[in-house]
């Protein structure tokens, strides 16, 4: 037997708004968002056409601009459809798609702005954007620091291409005119999740947006992975097959790093046992082999852009670039069955006794986390600015304490030096001492092991070095601070083929030694998560530029080994259960109790979570009062 749930909940409704209100029919212009989704809004908003068929797309739901010759815009007319200031709305974005179809010329775009004495559009007031391709994408474009933008907004002048060839495409879902760049991306993002799901409600089995409990869960318990990331490079062979974490039971979502785009299984991907395959066939944008990894160095770019591959010995190069790092991994969420198999971080909160204490019983604490440009946050989505805005793992610890454990007493500092290493940062440590720490987080140790990549030094000398700096850490925090408790953050690797895992071996042996030789000190083991996750993903699974910063993903690791090391038994630090899974019973019946048949329901309302959820009755039979029910995966509850 089975219900058809549905919620009826305050933050899914208005989480839910925005999308509305952007979703179209009497929408069509709302608050600055102009919405394509009606011919009548383009005959009445566009003209001033120029080498370019303009029309509506019923199949797209937007407007269709397709390039008849060279030079190709039309112009919207906002002044004719709204009152809007230019001096309080400082961004403008224009959400599109660029198909895949498009020649290799078409790759930029061009909006020129026209505000107060700028009356047309005019040669030096524009803006450029660089075309993504694929799937419905928002470009945002920050105002805040041009001169020119002010009084009226007058029109503003799309040109889809800066080159192209005719029969080039664009399709145009929105402009949006917002107070700042935030606002308009936030405001993009609601549209663009909106066109994903058709206003749906997608339950709590998905996650396309930055969720503290959701990125926290740790991947070795429970029985869903969310946002599982998989960068779309191919093999020497050619071949897309990348190994899961775990064999899934269910797919439950496919994105793009920036959920801009949702891919459907037997048209984009295969899953066989733990193995997804992407589909050249689909539209999941993936890199040659030889792009990611080129035998030679294209065009001798500097260090900037490839590295040489030390570690593997091979001739090769990698590339270094954020761009399509950041922004080109797919991210899987599914379900499973089968339990872990790989290192799980400990728990050491018996090691950390005035922490677990603190945690327990809501007490005042002064947390400092000490490291390089990890620490500062390089290189998650919000340190880059891009959706899904996802915290670094220092913020995502400090948010998971405070909202998960409890603890709303919590005073924070984050002291990071870009490429600084262990032994360069100890001059630094008075920074950390003069915030009266209860608790210190020290992440050292890539920089120190990437430094000596080229010159290769022995391993003895370099893990001396670190240990000795760290060390002298340890001593100047207990010096000012007695009764301060550390946790020494083992280093993620960075490029394996450009550096030697031998160091970062070397550097977590080196921190597990002062974990025995001092009390209070707490190892959290990136490296060894990380290094059993390295024997079936591919390392660009992981990381923001190809070289040492960790994106989203990575991101994840850091924070879920570091929780998991502190956070004490009596709170507990396990998986996030979705509502759809949980086990709930049934604690009232709101509509009268009756026998129905097939065709009939029954309301009826359970607390699962802490919260009111309602549900229907589709079967044919009373409704038992006290009855126990599971969530599966199909978002049904099962008797």
């Amino acid at each position: 037997m089975k219900f058809t749930k549905r919620i009826f909940c305050l933050a899914l409704t208005l989480a839910m708004l925005v999308p509305m209100l952007l979703s179209g029919g009497n929408a069509s212009y709302s608050d600055g968002v102009f919405t394509f989704d009606s011919q009548a809004d383009v005959n009445s908003w566009l003209s001033g056409s120029h080498s370019l068929n303009y029309s509506y797309d019923s199949t797209e739901n937007a407007l269709k601009l397709k390039a008849t010759g060279g030079d190709p815009f039309v112009i919207l007319n906002v002044s004719s459809i709204a009152n809007l200031s230019a001096t309080t709305n400082k961004a403008v974005t224009i959400i599109y798609k660029a198909p895949n179809t498009n020649s290799s010329s078409a790759n930029m775009g061009e909006l020129f702005l026209s505000a107060g004495s700028v009356t047309v559009p005019t040669a030096g007031y524009s803006k450029l954007f660089n075309h993504t391709k694929g799937s419905y994408v928002a470009q945002t474009i920050d105002l805040s620091s041009t001169s020119w933008w002010k009084g009226t907004i007058n029109c503003i002048r799309i040109d889809p291409f800066c080159s192209n060839v005719a029969g080039d495409t664009m399709y145009v879902d929105s402009i949006i005119v917002a107070k700042n760049a935030s606002t308009a991306a936030q405001l993009a993002q609601d549209r663009i999740n909106y066109r994903l799901t058709g206003g749906e409600d997608l339950g709590d089995m998905v996650c396309y947006s930055y969720e503290n409990e959701k990125y926290t869960s740790p991947f070795w318990k429970g029985n869903i992975v969310y946002n599982e990331a998989i960068f779309p490079e191919a093999d020497k062979n050619g071949n897309l097959t990348y190994t899961l974490m775990y064999e899934p039971d269910e797919i439950q979502s496919v994105y793009n790093a920036t959920f801009s785009a949702k891919y459907k299984e037997g048209v984009d991907f295969t899953v066989s046992g733990n193995k997804i395959t992407f589909l050249k066939s689909g539209s999941i944008n993936y890199y040659d082999y030889t792009y990611i990894h080129p035998q030679s160095n294209p065009n001798n770019y500097d260090w900037y852009t490839y590295y040489q591959r030390h570690a593997a010995g091979d001739g090769k190069w990698e590339l270094n670039f954020q761009g399509c790092f950041l922004s080109d991994y797919i991210n899987v969420t599914y379900t499973h069955s089968d339990t872990w198999d790989y290192y799980a971080p400990e728990n050491k909160s018996d090691l950390l006794p005035r922490t677990a204490k603190k945690l327990i019983n809501n007490e005042s604490m002064n947390v400092v986390f000490f490291g390089d440009s990890i620490c500062g946050g390089a290189n998650a989505s919000s340190y880059r600015d891009l959706y899904p805005y996802a915290e670094p793992w220092t913020e995502q610890i400090l948010r998971y304490m405070e909202e998960s454990c409890g603890n709303t007493r919590i005073a924070s500092e984050i002291i990071s030096v870009g490429g600084s290493d262990a032994s360069g940062m100890v001059q630094n440590i008075g920074q950390v001492t003069s915030c009266s720490p209860d608790l210190v987080f020290i992440e050292f140790g890539v920089n120190d092991g990437m430094n000596v990549s080229s010159s290769h030094p022995s391993v003895s000398g370099v893990k001396s070095k670190y240990k000795s700096a760290i060390d002298e850490m340890i001593r100047a925090i207990r010096a000012k601070n007695p009764n301060c408790e550390i946790v020494l953050v083992s280093p993620f690797y960075p490029n394996i083929y450009c550096h030697y895992m031998e160091y970062f071996e070397a550097f977590e042996d080196a921190l597990l030694e002062l974990e025995d030789a001092y009390s209070g000190v707490a190892v959290a083991n990136v490296t060894a998560l990380m290094r059993d996750l390295l024997e079936f993903k591919n390392y660009a699974d992981f990381n923001g530029d190809n070289q040492c910063h960790p994106n989203d993903f990575a991101m994840r690791l850091y924070s879920q080994t570091c929780l998991a090391t502190i956070v004490p038994d009596q709170i507990g630090f396990d998986a996030y259960v979705p509502v759809e899974m949980q086990k709930v019973t049934i604690e009232s019946i709101s509509a009268t109790e009756r026998t129905i048949n097939e065709r009939g329901h029954a309301d009826f309302s359970v607390t699962a979570g802490g919260n009111e959820l309602k549900y229907k009755w589709t079967c044919a039979s009373a409704i038992p009062d006290g009855v126990s029910v599971f969530g599966d995966t199909t978002r049904n509850l099962v008797v």
